[in-house]
């Protein structure tokens, strides 16, 4: 059965591609980078699509699509996001807040939504979010950890939605991973700038 990650070229969402392919998955990769998409997808023996969670309407489009040429999705692992810089408030972009809680929540909630539907529809199906440490406790980073908050209670709540349709609904809450990312950040002093757009 196919399976489908969203941002999921690179860091923790690409990890997940590597676990599911050892578990006999087979694995198609979506994400806004599209380049990173293929490549990770090539590494993995599946298929790449380039998405932007921003788009609902694309969004819905390719799950038509997926459904209608591969065949019905079985899992999905949701891991685009954008991250904030632990940068004091007053640096903090007046922007950023709108910028990330689209981005992590909105199409969050939005993958769920499409292709939870359609799982429950045929009554099978599993769904993991990727949340934070940063959800469950104070931290710098006063818009990304509310964020992932948000992903945690929404998880329950659509949990409870599908549970009795036959659809298992997750999330899980990584501390800090040491991603080629954070590794190349690290490496030059830039770990967290307050710009920082990785979707």
């Amino acid at each position: 059965m196919p399976s489908w990650r969203s941002g999921g070229a690179n860091g923790i969402g690409a990890a997940c591609g590597e676990v599911m392919k050892a578990r006999g998955w087979s694995v198609l990769v979506a994400d806004k980078d599209t380049s990173a998409a293929a490549a990770t997808a090539a590494q993995l023996g599946g298929k790449s699509f380039t998405l932007d969670v921003l788009d609902i309407d694309a969004m819905q489009a390719l799950a038509h699509e997926i459904d209608r040429d591969i065949g019905p999705i079985a899992a999905l692992v949701v891991s685009s996001a954008i991250f904030q810089g632990a940068v004091p408030l007053e640096e903090t972009p007046p922007d950023l807040f709108d910028q990330l809680m689209a981005v992590n929540v909105r199409g969050t909630y939005h993958a769920n939504r499409i292709f939870g539907l359609a799982m429950a529809k045929r009554g099978a199906g599993a769904i993991v979010n990727l949340a934070s440490v940063t959800g469950q406790g104070s931290t710098p980073l006063n818009i990304y950890g509310p964020g992932k908050a948000a992903i945690i209670n929404m998880t329950k709540s659509f949990a409870g939605e599908f549970g009795s349709r036959g659809v298992r609904v997750n999330s899980v809450s990584p501390g800090v991973t040491l991603t080629p990312r954070i590794r190349e950040r690290k490496a030059t002093g830039s770990r967290y700038p307050a710009d920082l757009d990785d979707r």
